[in-house]
């Protein structure tokens, strides 16, 4: 997020910015803690993510230069597809709850 950003802003922001898609946000649908930790249990970092309901504006993928891939894939082909599994679970928890 930038300085003064809102969330919902940063969202929006980096959808655009990562693959040239508009979205009009619904709704927050849950917010995750992913808190990394060194082997002597120190915290090294804590990552928040927010997990927004949106609805496209535009359909027409254009990632820009630092996303390796990026485009439209239907729920029932996500399995063939690399991700971690974190992102994997939150997939999974969104579809059981649209």
């Amino acid at each position: 997020m930038d300085l003064g950003e809102t969330v919902e802003e940063a969202a929006r922001r980096e959808v655009k910015e990562e693959t040239g898609i508009d979205i009009r946000i619904e709704k927050l649908l849950d917010l995750i803690d992913n808190i990394i930790r060194d082997d002597h249990g120190t915290v090294r970092f804590h990552y928040v993510v927010a997990i927004f309901l949106a609805h496209a504006l535009t359909v027409e993928v254009e990632p820009s230069s630092d996303v390796s891939e990026a485009r439209w894939v239907p729920f029932s082909d996500l399995s063939s597809c690399q991700m971690t599994k974190t992102a994997r679970k939150l997939l999974l928890k969104i579809h059981a709850t649209a």
